[in-house]
């Protein structure tokens, strides 16, 4: 009976050290990765980047998300490994504790960053894929304002004849009709300045999409106005 009991401890303690190696070459590796990750998750999120890598980070982070899971698994084996040697009250059961600790708390900090992480990211596409927006608007606003602009300076440098009143009237009547264009046409060049104004407050270059600013349009609408009172 005693040799019967000494090799079932025996057994019992060369188990419990199996599960010891175990237990740490598990927890080691998912503690490298957790520290990895953290690093990966502490980069910052800027403003400044474009739309293809703002997608990309969300992408790359998304491959994190499904990793995590996995690692979570094992780390949910590990610990459960770890239980085991806690209650067989083996001399490593506090370092198994300590160890348990850690990888929970390394996986909620992870879980926290990820989180925020994303939220970081969808935001700033989110504002990003707007201004984009913004952008194409302002091209296409300041391209619809400029045409109209630019046919109005036609207009206004052709001469006018004075050889009949048929002539006068009609000259009239082309200068009535650019002027009421022109008057409104004001809510829209207002349009075009504050769109610029909220694309660069943003940080980014309202010009992408258009060949005008809204300094030339502003030039021109002025410079049509001021060929009215000539004219007139």
């Amino acid at each position: 009976k005693y040799e019967k009991a000494l090799n079932e401890r025996l057994q019992r303690m060369k188990y419990l050290e199996r599960l010891l190696n175990r237990f740490r070459a598990r927890s080691k590796k998912i503690l490298v990765w957790q520290k990895e990750k953290e690093e990966f998750l502490a980069d910052d999120v800027k403003n400044s980047l474009p739309i293809s890598k703002i997608r990309a980070k969300l992408n790359m982070l998304g491959a994190f998300e499904e990793e995590h899971k996995s690692i979570k698994t094992a780390m949910n084996g590990a610990v459960e490994i770890g239980q085991e040697i806690i209650k067989a009250e083996h001399k490593a059961a506090d370092e198994c504790m300590d160890t348990t600790i850690e990888m929970k708390k390394g996986n909620a900090v992870l879980e926290k960053q990820s989180t925020k992480r994303k939220e970081d990211l969808e935001a700033i596409l989110k504002l990003k894929l707007e201004i984009e927006q913004w952008a194409l608007e302002f091209a296409k606003q300041s391209e619809k304002l400029n045409l109209f602009l630019e046919d109005a300076l036609l207009s206004l440098s052709e001469p006018v004849s004075a050889s009949n009143v048929k002539d006068v009237e009609t000259a009239v009547e082309v200068l009535e009709n650019l002027v009421a264009l022109h008057k409104d046409s004001e809510p829209l060049e207002k349009e075009i300045g504050e769109l610029e104004k909220k694309i660069i407050d943003a940080g980014e270059n309202p010009h992408i999409y258009g060949r005008f600013t809204y300094e030339q349009i502003n030039k021109k609408f002025t410079e049509v106005k001021g060929l009215f009172d000539e004219r007139a």
